[in-house]
């Protein structure tokens, strides 16, 4: 089976299916076999020059929880940084590197705020999104500033040919309580799509603390939330060969941010609050079948706001207001040389401003110029039979910080075609931008900046053989050297302040298994992966941190998952392990943070059928009561529950 993709021209639409369990079974042990990513078109994932992830929707529904955060928690080369349980702030840090060095695109396009050059995935919530590509490694010769260690691309649904509508009420431990609701609908040939979410919790979950005296289960203070989301979506067949697309999303949240636990008691009140309107429109035009042009644009806003009303300094100091907005505007044109090679050649402008009470107001202006290419070359034999050849470069100039230009080569050999054993590789350069904060921020930026710049390669080995059922293994290796890497700190006054001070050294491998037996009854997954982040040079002679593993980012992750589908039935079991990190840059041994596993499991069955279909879902999250803590003093939730009904028409 296919999975329909967003494309430049793909004229593909993911019809949906008749009942939730329809769309299960279609879907749960599908391996993906096309991903757009990577090169802004259609790829095979078997033949892409570095390591990707697919979630596909079947993967999704069968995630605990209902954000983005919670669904990618698992996936290999991939650490989420959470500071709390449901409803926290929760971003990504991707082989090693930073929440900053991620690039996360929705249906394409840039999603980063320009504030921090982050986003927060627990507010993120699961909706409407079809599915998500993860893929590593650097690729600014494609998308530009940020993807130094990844892009996490996140592709919505497409609005379907004919009527439908889904709900879903959903009710779990500590006060959690939600629904969703989604319509499709066709008007003249015009697919349309509303959908809305909402999701409440009290957050006070249950945790262990030890203050080296006594040892005491307490509840979270402060910790409550509220996130909703509306999105409104058409698609639009315009003439042959020429269609639309127009999507919105409004989302907005509050809730408590309670800060570290030192002790028992806790008075803290402080709390944050974001809103966020992204809208984006598409066109797209096959002018010939050899040639296709999409025009694509984005208007992308967003507030957050933080308010702490007991700050010793007064209400000034006790709170701060940022408010952002992007417009990005995306020509782009494919020409299909022959039936085994193509060229992909775009540009893109954008203009991003800030206001802020901590943040000089400031604009950016960026044009950009990429072009890229795929080739492949077929041989008739067993071995040694394919290449695929991926050239890509990207110019990037700013209005407020130099401009860069980054190439990349991949390659992906087919050696074994009975076995199914490819040979993949990559490597190129990419980069950071200083974000508005770095450059703008009133106590102390520093408008003289340069973008981090770091150079990557990475190499593996696919394997795909049938052992009582199809098994594919993925073993990879890479290495990503940054250069300029903009670290904040005090100055001779005590004014914190960035500087582009660090080189750092990332550099580990990665291990990927999918096993499926019984008929596609039993899906098996594992992954390990084992880095090792370094800072390699400073603007110190006396630098203590020197040559130190960066902290909180562990040096190994694992996970091990089953699905068993049992007919009406499916069971999901997931188990994760995450060794320890430091907390101290100079890796001091008092101060780690202890490994820990981590295993969710569910059960979906299937109630009713047509006309009106229905469906249970129990989820139980921490099923061993695993004590952990992601960052020092920042507990999570013990085990939780929740139970979910999902209806379809």
């Amino acid at each position: 089976m296919v999975i329909a993709v967003y494309g430049l021209a793909s004229q593909t639409k993911a019809l949906p299916p008749d009942s939730l369990a329809q769309k299960q079974q279609e879907r749960l042990y599908t391996m993906p076999e096309f991903v757009v990513s990577a090169t802004r078109w259609q790829v095979n994932v078997q033949q892409l020059p570095s390591s990707a992830t697919v979630l596909t929707s079947a993967d999704l529904l069968g995630t605990n929880g209902n954000t983005l955060g919670s669904a990618l928690e698992g996936v290999p080369g991939l650490f989420l940084k959470s500071y709390g349980g449901p409803g926290s702030v929760s971003t990504t840090s991707m082989r090693g590197m930073g929440a900053e060095h991620t690039l996360v695109l929705v249906d394409g396009q840039r999603y980063n705020n320009v504030r921090d050059g982050q986003v927060d995935f627990g507010i993120f919530l699961l909706q409407n999104i079809d599915r998500v590509e993860v893929l590593r490694g650097g690729f600014s010769s494609v998308y530009g500033a940020d993807a130094i260690g990844g892009i996490i691309n996140i592709i919505t649904r497409r609005s379907g040919s004919k009527p439908s509508l889904e709900a879903e009420v959903a009710a779990g431990s500590y006060g959690m309580n939600g629904f969703q609701v989604s319509s499709d609908i066709s008007l003249r040939g015009i697919g349309l799509q509303v959908a809305a979410q909402r999701e409440v919790g009290g957050g006070n979950f249950e945790f262990k603390f030890n203050d080296g005296i006594s040892s005491n289960i307490l509840l979270r203070q402060n910790s409550d939330y509220t996130l909703n989301q509306v999105q409104l979506r058409a698609d639009v067949p315009l003439l042959p060969g020429l269609s639309m697309r127009v999507s919105s999303m409004v989302d907005w949240s509050e809730r408590g941010s309670p800060g570290a636990v030192l002790a028992q008691t806790s008075g803290n009140k402080a709390r944050l609050r974001d809103n966020g309107f992204l809208t984006q429109a598409s066109v797209e035009w096959t002018v010939q079948p050899t040639l296709l042009v999409r025009l694509s644009s984005l208007f992308h806003a967003q507030r957050r706001e933080y308010r702490d009303p007991l700050a010793s300094g007064g209400i000034d100091d006790g709170q701060a207001v940022y408010s952002d907005r992007t417009t990005t505007v995306t020509p782009h044109l494919r020409y299909v040389l022959s039936s085994s090679s193509s060229v992909n050649l775009g540009a893109e402008y954008s203009h991003s401003s800030i206001s802020g009470n901590e943040v000089a107001g400031a604009d950016r202006n960026q044009e950009s110029l990429f072009l890229s290419s795929d080739h492949v070359v077929e041989f008739s034999r067993a071995l040694f039979y394919q290449i695929n050849v991926y050239p890509s470069i990207r110019y990037d100039h700013f209005s407020d910080v130099p401009g860069v230009v980054n190439p990349k080569l991949g390659i992906n050999l087919g050696l074994v075609r009975s076995e199914g054993i490819r040979l993949k590789a990559s490597y190129g350069k990419s980069f950071r931008a200083p974000t508005f904060n770095d450059l703008y921020w009133k106590s102390g930026g520093n408008p003289a900046l340069r973008p981090e710049r770091s150079l990557s390669f990475d190499a593996g080995l696919v394997f795909s053989s049938n052992l009582f059922g199809p098994l594919e293994f993925e073993a990879s290796y890479f290495d990503i050297r940054t250069i300029d890497r903009i670290v904040w700190s005090p100055d001779r006054s005590g004014l914190w302040t960035p500087k582009n001070l660090q080189n750092v050294q990332s550099s580990g491998i990665e291990l990927i298994a999918a096993w499926r037996l019984l008929d596609d009854h039993v899906l098996l997954r594992a992954s390990y992966s084992n880095s090792d982040t370094r800072k390699t040079g400073s603007g110190s002679l006396d630098d203590q941190t020197l040559n130190r593993q960066l902290p909180y980012i562990p040096n190994e992750i694992a996970g091990v998952s089953c699905a068993l589908n049992l007919g009406r039935a499916t069971i999901r079991v997931h188990h994760t392990f995450t060794g320890f990190r430091f907390s101290t840059e100079t890796n001091d041994p008092r101060f780690v943070l202890a490994g820990y596993s981590k295993t969710n499991a569910n059960v979906a069955v299937r109630l009713t059928e047509h006309p009106f279909g229905s469906d249970m879902r129990f989820e139980v999250s921490n099923l061993f009561n695993s004590n952990y803590q992601l960052f020092p003093n920042f507990p999570m939730p013990l085990r939780t529950f929740a139970l979910k009904v999902l209806f379809d028409y």
